[in-house]
């Protein structure tokens, strides 16, 4: 599984080496805009990029934004870290006049640093991030694809003979937003913040970022934003840990996406789960081969 992990990341490098440049999509959020701190992630190919150091923010007209710009975390493909997986972009920009404005991230080096880093709570509409950021960030669908933020995809418009599937998703969506905030866990379906993850990487579509996001905050801490909800829908302790076993890789591509410190907390808690899941059906299924 790692050889062919590391052959896709290899077509990924080549598909993605010659990009300079790529162009986002920044959307007010909130009423009463004003000067925003704009926060969000950058998902990079593997074998992309290396220095953080070589990103710059420009607005449309080419004028370069003070941002601060960090990586969140390195690939780690074969257990080598190796190139940067996500960056942390944060600066300031005034939407008081204009609500959608599109900016472009450069792999050069920066001209105008900025050091300090806010906490993303500050940059939500609510503390509980339920409504999700003042300033949405939207990035095109074959970048995110490319990235492999939440595996290996292919954008909507190459679907082709997959299309009816797509128009299958596009007709139940509406449908899926009636549970979005249900503390029952069998209306969750365990991957559901995922499936909306990927439909928003292969189609770029706001909507599926909203519900995404909205999604991973409900999975993730269930309305507290003090802390982690670590399970918290009805059903019980073991089924909670199953539905963490399946909804984790959605909150750590919003930790990606996002850069929320408690997501990396519910991700680690959700290995642990995870973890302890796959011990316990190791022994179940040690214990009924005895059996027979």
């Amino acid at each position: 599984m790692l050889a062919g992990r590391a052959a896709l990341s290899t077509k990924s490098s080549v598909t993605s080496s010659r990009a300079t440049e790529i162009e986002v999509t920044l959307e007010g959020n909130a009423p009463n805009l004003g000067r925003e701190l704009v926060n969000f992630g950058l998902p990079l190919p593997p074998g992309f990029h290396s220095d953080p150091r070589n990103v710059r923010v420009v607005d449309a007209t080419g004028q370069e934004f003070s941002a601060a710009v960090r990586a969140l975390e390195p690939w780690r493909i074969g257990g080598r870290e190796e190139s940067i997986r996500s960056l942390l972009i944060q600066f300031t920009s005034d939407f008081s006049r204009q609500r959608t404005q599109r900016i472009k991230i450069l792999f050069q080096r920066r001209r105008k640093n900025e050091s300090n880093f806010v906490p993303v709570t500050e940059t939500l509409i609510n503390k509980d991030g339920l409504d999700g950021p003042r300033i949405m960030a939207l990035l095109p669908a074959a970048w995110l694809c490319d990235s492999w933020i939440v595996g290996p995809q292919t954008p909507a418009s190459k679907s082709g003979q997959y299309r009816p599937y797509d128009e299958f998703v596009e007709r139940n969506f509406p449908g899926s937003l009636a549970y979005l905030n249900s503390q029952v866990y069998s209306e969750w379906l365990f991957d559901r913040t995922t499936a909306y993850y990927k439909m928003f990487a292969r189609t770029g579509d706001k909507k599926f970022f909203e519900a995404a996001y909205h999604a991973a905050h409900a999975a993730a801490y269930g309305g507290n934003a003090a802390a982690p909800q670590r399970g918290g829908h009805t059903g019980g302790a073991g089924i909670s840990g199953t539905r963490f076993h399946c909804d984790h890789p959605a909150v750590h591509a919003y930790y990606q996406g996002a850069h929320d410190r408690r997501s990396a907390e519910v991700s680690s808690f959700a290995d642990v789960a995870s973890t302890k899941i796959a011990k316990r059906q190791a022994l179940a299924a040690d214990f009924a081969d005895k059996r027979r």
